[in-house]
């Protein structure tokens, strides 16, 4: 007789009780699971199968999904150090010095990046456990900005001359600037998370720049700069006139976009990933662009899924031509999907996210892959019973949480 836990996501142990922990027999598949020390004596008596990372705490603990920033009065306000995990960004501000990490952190464990003053670096990292992230020093005595920035010369004239200014979040470098205003406001200039600069800004920038390993974009002269993916049809290409794009991510364009409406609005494209066109868009396309960008073409249909897309047999039945999907999101095949219609009417699958389907399903989906930078995982054991799971006796189970705190 026992408590059997199963399926779990994010199993927090670190307040269970001793009865509740001598009533557990077995717990499976867990990706993370955290514990108190204390209570290790009970949990060497519980069967372990499948987890995937655990953490043991003594003391307070916090659970933190998203951003933890740590700056003098945070520290102050505490009574006692804490374990963190950080399920997101940790930000040390420029105020906390070493002492107060001592005060503030019993433990530390992120899934992401931690961004702290270089004469904390060491201190901090003596309290992580575990980084499945990276950590980012930025120099003392600077400004810190947290999130997006543009530097501008409204931006310039908020700051006292000779700021030393250091970046998480992105910057953009890329209006219009007062070059004499940029000398005079910024001494020093640190990027910790990537850049968009104008290439003629460059000359002025190179000197100030400090240890910066993140990547900067440099946009080249005449040039219009997207940050982000760009979707056009016919109507939306027709805004620009002879029109030189640099776009950040991918480039879409429709089955209404013609040879002519290339030629007559576009002059040259830019992208840090590819162009998806159809067929007899390519060969134009190839020459407004460098060799080094990826030109992909499609006969039919272009489907791009960027949240949760679900693939049902009406929309392949009603559905003229093949289609191309681009996956950034998931893709889930219904279970009713015919595995040769799916195979008929798939052209081609990017896949930079998630697909599910039957093992069947799943096989055809392999057999259009154009890009795999994401995973192709089958459902069929969702219906499935193991033996391992039917109880015995008396046993009980706790099975699919996200989030189990006992």
């Amino acid at each position: 007789m026992g408590t059997i836990i199963k399926n779990i996501a994010f199993l927090d142990l670190t307040e269970a009780s001793e009865d509740t922990l001598k009533e557990i027999k077995a717990i499976k598949k867990v990706a993370f699971m955290v514990y108190n020390k204390k209570f290790e004596p009970f949990m060497a008596k519980i069967s372990f199968h499948e987890i995937a990372s655990s953490a043991k705490v003594s003391g307070k603990f916090s659970l933190i999904n998203g951003k933890l920033e740590l700056d003098d009065s945070f520290v102050s306000s505490m009574k006692e150090p804490m374990f963190f995990l950080v399920n997101g960004k940790m930000i040390v501000k420029p105020d906390v010095n070493a002492d107060m990490i001592d005060q503030a952190i019993s433990g530390l464990l992120i899934n992401g990046k931690i961004y702290c003053p270089e004469s904390v670096q060491a201190a901090l990292q003596q309290k992580v456990e575990q980084n499945n992230g990276k950590m980012v020093a930025y120099m003392d005595n600077a400004l810190l900005e947290t999130g997006e920035v543009t530097i501008d010369n409204d931006y310039l004239r908020q700051l006292k001359s000779k700021t030393n200014l250091a970046v998480a979040g992105e910057v953009n470098m890329i209006e219009d600037l007062d070059l004499s205003l940029f000398d005079e406001k910024l001494d020093q200039i640190q990027f910790l998370n990537g850049a968009v600069v104008l290439e003629d800004y460059l000359e002025v920038l190179s000197p100030k720049l400090v240890k910066t390993s993140s990547k900067i974009i440099t946009v080249p002269k005449g040039f219009t700069y997207i940050g982000e993916d760009i979707h056009l049809d016919a109507s939306e290409i027709a805004r620009y006139e002879h029109a030189k794009l640099f776009v950040a991510g991918s480039i879409y364009l429709d089955e209404s976009v013609s040879k002519e409406d290339v030629k007559n609005h576009i002059d040259e494209f830019k992208t840090e990933d590819a162009i998806y066109c159809r067929t007899e868009l390519k060969a134009g396309i190839l020459q407004k662009c460098d060799p080094s960008v990826k030109v992909v073409a499609y006969s039919g249909t272009l489907r791009v899924v960027e949240g949760e897309h679900k693939l049902t047999q009406p929309e392949l039945d009603y559905t003229e031509n093949k289609i191309t999907f681009i996956v950034n999101g998931v893709l889930e095949v219904a279970r009713n999907v015919d595995p040769k219609v799916l195979y008929d009417k798939l052209e081609r699958l990017d896949l930079n996210g998630v697909a599910t389907g039957s093992s069947e399903q799943c096989g055809v989906l392999q057999t259009k892959i154009g890009v795999k930078n994401g995973v192709i995982e089958g459902n069929d054991e969702e219906n499935e019973i193991e033996d391992t799971d039917i109880p015995e006796g008396d046993d009980s189970y706790i099975s699919n949480v996200a989030h189990l705190k006992l």
